[in-house]
């Protein structure tokens, strides 16, 4: 039986009876070699890529597969239509590579399937990956910018307030967050670097640091730092892999050096160029699981990055440069890729399974049950953010506040602040931090991170510690006032 290509029908014969198109050419019957699975020619005695002697009941190979550039599904040879994602197919569309489990052939007479060994740290080896070409994965930074803020501004103030001894626990916990959203080449990193392994190095850098008067901090502090990041960064998926960091200290003092003269010769207009290079000089450097990585931005694209950036940054008031240091780190991972794109290849089971879930209508991914517990976490988090945020404006208020109205109107200007007509105030402000941190807090279980629960708790302390100050320095206040008129 044969189906016409033109109206589809089954019909028996060389030509279909409905529109006389001529029935397909069968391709000459190839064999596969029980070895490597590499496909044979009919007559052929030797494999030529392994030198196998050919059994004469070798299998028989299935007609050539394509591969969809879209969602990476395995294809049938005559294909137009992806099945799972609707794309349009190409005549070139990339053969399917040979080992995966749509596209592996079942021999013959029960013998084993031909499975070529996998190379180490479960990469791709040459015979499964696509042809080299460009690089068909992006690279991004799925960051967010009110999550940087915040971990970095509660970074510093935690190191403050510990006197730098808690400074390993949140610096790893800042990498861990920026390593986690990081994608190069369509693969997620991860990050298992962890808080105790750092500090005894910490100790020790400091102690380096102060029997050589701070000229250990300042040449090499940095360059550790970035060494044991990039020694624990991983490709996500990926094991026994092997990643680090190549660059040296005097390489890196070059590149500043380079970077600070040529920005001050070109008067700043030089600084998109010395940016690339010191970015260029990193990715050169750096090593993921055995695969070396490049930058390949640009100073002209930067630049004109630069310039939308600052246009809207001065139309929305300053507004807008709240989110530039997540555009910058956006900008940078878009950039940096592996030198060899096809050496970690997203799983083709992995892509088909996020195309198929795309397709489907979003009520059937999810129960009731689930909507109402992702919705409970979503509170969670806003809350805690919300009450730290609170908490710390009103902070800020207050002192600057107090600080202006003590310096210009003396004591009579701050017992106008003070008075009991400010306890509605502090009393409305006072119960939004409180009420949301707690409410944040006592959410916890529903999967709050770490990081949220922090906030939540700093912003119940703070937002308790100001609201007692206020209303404790209210009524000190009025009882000096009243004895100091009697």
């Amino acid at each position: 039986m044969n189906r016409c290509k033109a109206c589809g029908i089954m019909y028996e014969g060389k030509f279909c009876p409905t529109c006389g198109t001529a029935a397909p050419v069968s391709a000459p019957v190839n064999k596969q070699c029980f070895k490597c699975g590499a496909v044979l020619e009919a007559d052929a005695r030797f494999c030529p890529v392994c030198g196998e002697a050919v059994s004469p009941d070798a299998p028989v190979s299935a007609p050539a597969r394509r591969q969809c550039f879209k969602c990476g599904a395995v294809l049938e040879a005559d294909a137009r239509f992806c099945p799972v994602c609707g794309e349009a197919v190409s005549p070139d569309a990339p053969a399917a590579p040979v080992g995966t489990e749509e596209g592996r052939e079942k021999p013959a007479d029960g013998q084993p399937p031909a499975v070529l060994p996998p190379a180490a740290g479960c990469r791709a080896s040459a015979a499964t990956a696509s042809t080299e070409g460009p690089d068909t994965y992006a690279s991004d930074f799925t960051g967010g910018a009110f999550a940087l803020f915040f971990i970095n501004l509660l970074t510093v103030f935690v190191t403050i307030v510990t006197l730098t001894l808690a400074y390993p626990a949140m610096k790893c916990w800042q990498m861990r967050w920026e390593v986690k959203h990081t994608l190069v080449n369509g693969r997620r990193l991860v990050f298992d670097g962890k808080a105790g392994q750092l500090f005894g190095k910490y100790v020790l850098w400091l102690f380096l640091s102060v029997i050589t008067l701070g000229i250990y901090f300042v040449f090499a502090m940095r360059m550790n730092l970035i060494r044991w990041r990039v020694q624990h960064t991983h490709v996500e998926g990926v094991t026994n892999g092997r990643s680090q960091f190549t660059g040296k200290a005097w390489g890196l003092l070059g590149v500043n050096i380079v970077s600070f003269l040529v920005t001050l010769v070109t008067l700043s207009f030089g600084a998109y160029w010395a940016f690339c290079y010191t970015q260029r000089w990193y990715a050169s450097h750096t090593v993921i699981d055995g695969e070396a990585q490049r930058f390949d931005g640009k100073a002209g694209q930067l630049f004109g990055k630069a310039l939308l950036w600052m246009l809207l940054t001065v139309v929305t008031v300053c507004i807008y440069g709240f989110w530039l240091p997540v555009k910058i780190k956006k900008w940078i991972a878009t950039h940096t890729k592996f030198d060899h794109p096809q050496t970690f290849l997203p799983p083709s089971a992995d892509m088909i399974a996020a195309a198929s879930a795309a397709k489907q209508p979003r009520q059937t991914q999810q129960t009731l049950a689930e909507q109402l517990v992702l919705k409970k976490a979503k509170d969670a988090r806003a809350c805690c953010i919300m009450g730290f945020v609170v908490s710390l404006v009103f902070l800020v208020m207050l002192v600057v506040g107090l600080a202006v109205l003590a310096s210009v109107g003396g004591s009579e200007a701050l017992g106008s602040l003070l008075d009991w007509n400010s306890i509605m105030v502090v009393t409305v402000i006072g119960s939004m931090s409180i009420g949301t941190s707690a409410r944040g807090v006592a959410l916890r279980k529903y999967d709050l991170p770490k990081s949220h629960l922090i906030l939540g708790i700093v912003g119940l302390v703070l937002g308790v510690l100001l609201t007692l100050a206020m209303y404790g320095s209210t009524y000190w206040f009025q009882i000096v006032w009243l004895f100091g008129h009697l």
